[in-house]
């Protein structure tokens, strides 16, 4: 076939390209015809190695008329700022807490404080347990912000969604997948939260038999959609909580301790209100002086 005509920038390095350091961007990828894989290697052919800007790249390879052959590829610059805002807009998702908005100066909420923001600053997943009510979604926002401000946050309640929809949710699909499945496909929220966070809420109530297939994406970071042939590669930092005794669950065989360990080796407690009377009156105060100014 004819190879793709790819020429290098007229002023200078404005992007260096190789197959490794290509950001595809996850839900505008459109390589999905048989000579994508092409595309992708005639590119090594330059010998580029490195990326020295600070757009993402998304390529499209152009047919020919009439033929599924591709004659050029287009590559597209992005700023990442608006592909973030995209990704917020689309997932339904945003972190907008920080350690400032959690009210309190208990001892107890000082030191939990103090621990999110240690394990914020490494790069492992973290498991938070807590009551209902607790707060631990505010937690979960913080550490975001925190560690990955400028980075997708994209959540999924396990208990909220129907279990025949958590799987497409999670890992999208290529198209033709299931009737009714987007003609372009769509991508999954693991692979929206790429570069950033994924925080599966009520990770107690996350179907048995796609706990294994959570527990692969985070040893192998990569994904495959449903219908898919290609794995792709993500780099995020996974955030679970859940109300529920994770060990009796493992005791009952409805969650995996393989998963548990995986997610619990940081792990943080969220004490309920009752453990830190003396932040009542701090939070009824906030809550009065926001709900003020609310109405003027």
């Amino acid at each position: 076939m004819t190879q793709p005509t790819i020429t290098k920038p007229r002023y200078g390095p404005l992007v260096k390209v190789s197959v490794l350091c290509i950001m595809l961007l996850q839900y505008m990828q459109t390589l999905t015809t048989p000579a994508a894989g092409a595309i992708l290697a005639h590119f090594e052919q330059f010998g580029y190695t490195s990326l020295e800007t600070p757009y993402l790249i998304s390529i499209r390879p152009v047919n020919k008329q009439n033929t599924r052959t591709p004659d050029v590829a287009v590559l597209r610059f992005h700023r990442p700022d608006k592909i973030n805002s995209l990704i917020t807009k689309r997932s339904g998702a945003s972190a907008k807490y920080t350690f400032s908005d959690i009210i309190g100066k208990s001892e107890v909420i000082k030191r939990t404080k103090n621990l999110a923001k240690r394990f914020a600053a490494t790069e492992e997943n973290i498991l938070l347990l807590g009551e209902s009510g607790t707060g631990k979604e505010v937690f979960v926002q913080a550490i975001h912000n925190y560690s990955r401000p400028n980075s997708p946050f994209i959540a999924l309640n396990c208990a909220a969604m129907p279990r025949n929809l958590i799987e497409s949710e999670l890992f999208g699909y290529e198209s033709g997948t299931f009737t009714g499945a987007d003609k372009s496909g769509r991508p999954g929220k693991i692979e929206l939260a790429n570069g950033g966070t994924l925080f599966l809420d009520e990770i107690g109530d996350m179907p048995y038999e796609l706990q294994s297939v959570i527990l692969r994406v985070l040893q192998d970071k990569q994904v495959l959609r449903l219908g898919g042939r290609r794995y792709k590669k993500v780099d995020f930092r996974l955030i679970a909580a859940t109300n529920q005794d994770l060990r009796k669950l493992i005791a009952e065989k409805l969650f995996r301790e393989d998963l548990y360990f995986r997610l619990s080796v940081l792990s943080i407690e969220i004490p309920p209100l009752r453990e830190r009377r003396s932040d009542i009156m701090h939070l009824a105060n906030y809550f009065l002086e926001s709900y003020a100014e609310r109405m003027g």
